[in-house]
């Protein structure tokens, strides 16, 4: 029995993640070979030289599909990048989010952050910035329980990069080159963590289901002794049972 609890505690326990240092509200860009490939929810590898080229006549964008998410009020967005213009300064760097709550390819937001203009040249540039315009409403959003018609569920997210400057040559966006990162931080959290979210991804949590795993496995023991302990008691007539009667032949005389 007591095994049978031990093993349901790791059972319950062991299911981590392996970025659990890693808070919910932040996506990081994440580019391979020169090209945006989205947002993740993780550290991009930094054992290889992971960027995305920005040229002066593109825009690149990185875009995660969000689902059951609660919109917190008191936090705000935030947008780190890590880049270099390398050979020439004066690039302008603008940056904006687009959000998308139903998945029919329409912005219903757009948060609108500083542009920033490169001063060195082949040299790691960093900045923080906050938004300067909201446009839209922010709102939860919905999990896959949620019916977006012929649309996929939950929202788009998107990261839109792009230049306004002259200048011919690229210049890089690091998404983990050389222990260099971007990343976006947005002000939602898990509908399932008890923060008020009024929408579910069906999901369910693992310390609950350990839970009814040991129940039902207590349960399945308690039946298993029970008819091994009536197997060991038969009777033999009227309220006697085997012991008895060998307890009665050890009694006969020779």
């Amino acid at each position: 029995m007591l095994l049978v609890l031990q093993l349901i505690l790791i059972a319950s326990t062991s299911v981590t993640s392996s970025d659990t240092d890693i808070p919910d509200s932040d996506f990081y860009l994440i580019g391979r070979a020169g090209e945006p490939k989205g947002l993740g929810n993780y550290v991009p590898d930094y054992n290889q030289t992971h960027w995305a080229s920005l040229k002066q006549s593109e825009k690149l964008e990185f875009t995660i599909n969000l689902l059951s998410k609660k919109y917190i009020k008191e936090d705000e967005f935030r947008l780190r990048l890590s880049i270099n213009s390398l050979k020439n300064a004066g690039k302008e760097v603008n940056t904006m989010i687009l959000m998308d709550f139903n998945n029919d390819g329409r912005t219903d937001v757009n948060i609108t952050f500083p542009q920033y203009v490169t001063k060195m040249k082949f040299a790691e540039e960093n900045f923080t910035f906050a938004p300067i315009d909201i446009s839209g409403t922010l709102k939860d959003v919905s999990g896959l329980n949620k019916d977006n018609g012929n649309n996929p569920p939950g929202a788009n997210l998107t990261v839109r990069i792009w230049r306004t400057d002259s200048i011919e040559d690229v210049m890089y966006i690091y998404c983990g080159a050389y222990n260099r990162t971007s990343k976006v931080v947005i002000p939602y959290k898990p509908a399932t963590e008890g923060n008020g979210g009024s929408e579910d991804d069906g999901s369910i949590n693992p310390v609950i289901q350990a839970l009814v795993i040991a129940v039902v496995v207590l349960f399945v023991i308690y039946l298993l002794l029970r008819g091994s302990r009536k197997s060991s008691t038969v009777k033999y007539g009227k309220g006697k049972t085997n012991k008895d009667l060998k307890g009665r032949r050890s009694k006969k005389r020779p």
